[in-house]
């Protein structure tokens, strides 16, 4: 059976290629992240090693064909700890560029990540805006924000959004 092939970008330590990998159905085929320590520990738990550079800095051709993109985009713009300058923060720059990606690569499944205020963010504006250009590239929405202290064994408060979207298909109506 062939493998359905992820990528992982902003990838962090590789949460989401950990999780995708033990299902044994699943290769991440670039993951991608501009922090050196994320680097470091990405390098020690995986055999692909991590792409180290700024996301702009990669062409959006360069990227290869994928089915699943995973993205826990830069959450500083809309964390009720930051300024909340949203998309007029400069780090909130990359949602755009995951569009291209999406827009390009039109994969299968799309998995972002956020802190949870990115719902309620500028009233709800943020949000929609996301929501809107990814359906318009033809996919549909669920979302919910989890807790780590109620789905895992670690006794930390984080909720974060998980906005999952699915290529829409005329197969799947």
């Amino acid at each position: 059976m062939e493998k359905f092939k992820l990528v992982d970008l902003f990838a962090g330590t590789g949460a989401f290629s950990l999780g995708f990998h033990s299902t044994g159905k699943v290769d991440t085929i670039l993951a991608n992240d501009h922090d050196e320590s994320s680097e470091k520990i990405y390098n020690k738990n995986f055999p692909l090693k991590l792409t180290f550079s700024d996301i702009h800095d990669i062409r959006t051709r360069k990227f290869p064909n994928h089915d699943i993109l995973c993205a826990g985009f830069p959450c500083q713009p809309f964390s009720i700890a930051g300024k909340q300058k949203g998309f007029k923060d400069e780090r909130s720059n990359v949602f755009w560029k995951l569009l291209r990606i999406i827009r390009k690569k039109s994969p299968r499944v799309i998995i972002l990540e956020n802190v949870e205020n990115l719902c309620s963010h500028d009233d709800g504006r943020t949000f929609k805006i996301i929501t809107t250009k990814i359906e318009k590239l033809g996919y549909t929405i669920k979302y919910k924000i989890l807790n780590t202290s109620e789905i895992t064994n670690i006794p930390h408060n984080r909720e974060r959004i998980y906005i999952v979207c699915f290529k829409y298909t005329k197969d799947h109506d």
